[in-house]
């Protein structure tokens, strides 16, 4: 075992970051099949509720582990705070089109975030975006509209919602890139799971199903 982190451990860091991400888009394609199942059961806002309250009841051992205190120690709370409101929101607008739109096309549009994490990084971070990013969200661009209206066929409600969140939670993951500057990502998942359970209790009681 020891071997294997040291070989991860030598090798380049954007080439560790691109793995991360990598194995994280294997995880959120599966997740995204799984909620699909009890979106066509459940009122969206309450699975958003549950999704992110399982989240939470996860991360309790590593909260214990650390510390509550220490856990949530940063000197940049607001951020986290407007950090986890930004991202309840497009995740209300993510739940909403479940139920009204295919997974494929979720899945597809959702791809659209790169391009405004490009522009976020380049705009807001002072990142150097070269000539070739710049091509690349061209053709990002491009692709997305053709997955919006192939043929010019009328835009679902479903389309709208997702294409509405993504650029919110771009901005989500813009603020996590400066939170990550200075905090851990531990205090960084901990308090994005607080806030929007926070900020999902009341609407998730308003429309409260109880699940089977």
């Amino acid at each position: 075992m020891s071997t294997l982190v040291d070989r991860w451990l030598a090798l380049p860091p954007n080439l560790r970051g691109i793995l991360w991400v990598g194995m994280s888009g294997v995880l959120f394609s599966l997740l995204n099949v799984f909620t699909l199942i009890p979106a066509q059961h459940l009122n969206s806002y309450v699975m958003a509720f549950l999704r992110y309250l399982a989240g939470t009841l996860i991360l309790m051992p590593v909260i214990l582990r650390i510390g509550l205190h220490r856990s949530l120690h940063s000197n940049r709370k607001g951020l986290h705070i407007s950090r986890g409101m930004i991202h309840a929101c497009g995740m209300f607008l993510w739940f909403a089109a479940l139920p009204l739109t295919s997974l494929a096309e979720i899945t597809a549009l959702g791809f659209t975030g790169p391009i405004f994490v490009t522009i976020g990084a380049a705009l807001f971070l002072g990142e150097d975006v070269r000539l070739r990013r710049w091509a690349a969200v061209l053709v990002g661009f491009g692709g997305a509209m053709i997955i919006i209206r192939p043929g010019f066929a009328e835009i679902g409600l479903g389309a709208i919602c997702v294409l509405v969140s993504t650029p919110i939670f771009s901005a989500s993951n813009l603020i996590s890139k400066a939170l990550a500057r200075t905090d851990g990502a531990e205090t960084i998942v901990i308090w994005q799971h607080l806030v929007i359970v926070l900020c999902a209790a009341p609407v998730a009681l308003w429309f409260w199903q109880s699940p089977t």
